[in-house]
């Protein structure tokens, strides 16, 4: 089974907003683009350069090669078979817009999960959160274009023709004194959820809070001074080392855009270290996306499978997931009959016997064969 990776953390855009600026700032918008397979995956395609937007988890630019294991072709292949990009009425209303522009600038906005590119004249704002939104903007006054999809709250309004609002954030602390007295705000919260209301990313405040024995579920007013020095330390010296690694801890898999070392008394696995942002993230959610669309190809041929076998087979009862368990089998069961005219036989789990129904249809009688204990005769 895939593992299920994480969405990115909100300090994590910080980062990767400023190495997308770096890499694609000055270059040419060519097609903005969905995915056939999944309807919260795009491709933002700046010159040559493939940017994945996957709604709402990450945003990551495909790499010419990811590692030395995996080629450009075969990223070529994932993104033509795996993904197959087309176009729709929004996908069309972007291209149309943002043509013969070049990128002006990549930046995180609003100290929130929102990357905005800055084109010359317009902007595409992605909302990395929730159920995830892409909306394109005039740069002149932030009047709505288009959106993915059209979103209110009490506060704020998604839609054509509406001026675009971030949310409301939490700015972080400057200092010391500043970081205390927010923290000691509430009287009610525990420490991890005054924590999570920074721009930081939960799992990094988890790793914190455990490495330096602060349980995430002490009230953040009964933390001593000498506790709120520590954790505000130890928040200051882990975010200014950064290190991309994929790592276990606890044979829970993770990813990291910080050194764990820093961190003492964790019991962490590094599995492999990365020399970039982009190169993690490529490889870690494309091969989410490819091992997805994998489960879903095989379901849907599963799916035609027992379609079949239910027309051309005497069949009772067998669920998707018995099929799924004996696909291989009764696929060359099948494949058997059809091409050796072979009419009755036995494989390992089922005897098997063509006849002909009362319309002279030809079908299979399919059995499972009952299974000896161990050591019985």
């Amino acid at each position: 089974m895939a593992v299920q990776i994480r969405p990115l953390a909100n300090i994590e855009y910080e980062i990767l907003s400023k190495e997308l600026d770096k890499e694609l700032q000055d270059k040419w918008f060519s097609k903005f683009q969905i995915s056939q397979n999944y309807q919260n995956v795009f491709r933002l395609k700046i010159q040559s350069r493939n940017l994945i937007i996957y709604l709402p988890k990450a945003l990551f630019l495909l790499q010419k090669e990811i590692d030395e294991q995996q080629s450009t072709s075969a990223i070529s292949d994932a993104l033509n078979e795996d993904l197959k990009f087309t176009s729709n009425k929004f996908t069309e209303t972007v291209t149309e817009h943002l043509k013969n522009s070049r990128v002006v600038s990549i930046r995180k906005l609003n100290n929130d999960r929102i990357i905005k590119i800055s084109f010359f004249e317009q902007s595409l704002i992605l909302e990395l959160f929730s159920k995830g939104n892409v909306i394109l903007v005039h740069n002149n006054d932030n009047t709505i274009i288009s959106c993915l999809r059209e979103e209110s709250w009490k506060d704020r309004i998604i839609k054509k023709g509406a001026i675009y609002q971030g949310p409301v954030t939490q700015n972080m602390p400057e200092n010391f004194n500043e970081f205390k007295k927010y923290i000691l705000q509430s009287d009610r919260d525990y420490v991890v959820v005054r924590l999570s209301k920074l721009p930081l990313g939960i799992n990094y405040i988890k790793l914190i809070l455990l490495s330096i024995g602060i349980h995430e579920k002490k009230k953040a007013v009964d933390l001593s001074e000498q506790e709120l020095e520590l954790l505000w330390n130890t928040i200051a010296r882990f975010f200014s080392n950064f290190k991309f690694i994929e790592y276990k801890i606890n044979n829970s898999y993770d990813f990291s855009f910080f050194d764990l070392a820093v961190l003492d008394n964790l019991n962490v696995e590094i599995l492999k270290e990365h020399n970039s942002i982009n190169t993690m993230l490529s490889k870690i959610y494309l091969q989410e996306l490819t091992d997805n669309e994998t489960q879903i190809s095989m379901d849907s041929k599963l799916d035609a499978q027992r379609t079949f076998l239910i027309n051309s087979i005497e069949f009772k009862n067998y669920e998707i997931n018995e099929i799924r368990q004996y696909y291989n089998e009764i696929s060359e069961i099948l494949k058997l009959v059809k091409t050796q005219s072979i009419k009755s036989g036995e494989s390992k789990n089922f005897s098997f016997e063509v006849f002909y129904d009362s319309s002279s249809k030809r079908k299979l009688k399919l059995c499972k064969r009952e299974q000896q204990a161990p050591g019985g005769n």
